[in-house]
């Protein structure tokens, strides 16, 4: 039932790039529906498997499938920003304490994006050069700020599924 759930509203940065890159299943309201178009989305969203989040408008719905971190709605991402609803059905996520924080890179390989993205909050990726921050090989280290002391359990760094690349070769970390 739809007491059974609820959903939290946060504001999606870069709406048109992820339209393109993870497009959304849009679904446009029957006319006889009476309900508002927010909980008409939420209830498609519910009934959906693989809808995680949605955006609502008058004209229709746009049920989204890729992940955000758990803390996205908690840092300020860059403008435009799109109200946005996250189904909630967990209730413990674990805190990536390096969401939105600043890094620094000794450079970025040409064509690749910009450090941020490793700190951006989406799983939102087509496996292509911008989809992904490179170093460039004479320059090769990244510096994330944490901006404050606190206790760190684990350390997880991902990266694509390119079959080309060695990917963190003779990583270090310092903590």
């Amino acid at each position: 039932s739809l007491n059974s759930f609820s959903y939290l509203q946060f504001m999606l940065a870069e709406e048109d790039r992820y339209r393109e890159t993870c497009p959304p299943v849009v679904v446009v309201p029957p006319a006889h529906i009476k309900l508002s178009s927010k909980i008409f989305c939420f209830w498609l969203c519910l009934c959906e498997p693989s809808c995680v989040f949605f955006t609502s408008n008058i004209d229709n719905c746009s049920l989204w499938s890729f992940d955000l971190d758990p803390n996205y709605s908690e840092v300020d991402l860059p403008s435009p920003l799109t109200p946005s609803y996250k189904v909630v059905r967990d209730t413990v996520s674990p805190r990536d304490m390096a969401l939105g924080r600043p890094l620094t890179a000794g450079g970025t390989f040409s064509g690749y994006s910009a450090p941020s993205m490793l700190t951006g909050g989406s799983t939102c990726f087509k496996n292509e050069a911008k989809d992904c921050f490179c170093t460039v090989n004479t320059e090769n280290w990244v510096v994330l700020d944490l901006e404050s002391s606190m206790s760190i359990r684990k350390i997880i760094i991902t990266g694509p599924a390119l079959g080309d690349v060695e990917y963190f070769k003779a990583v270090t970390i310092r903590v």
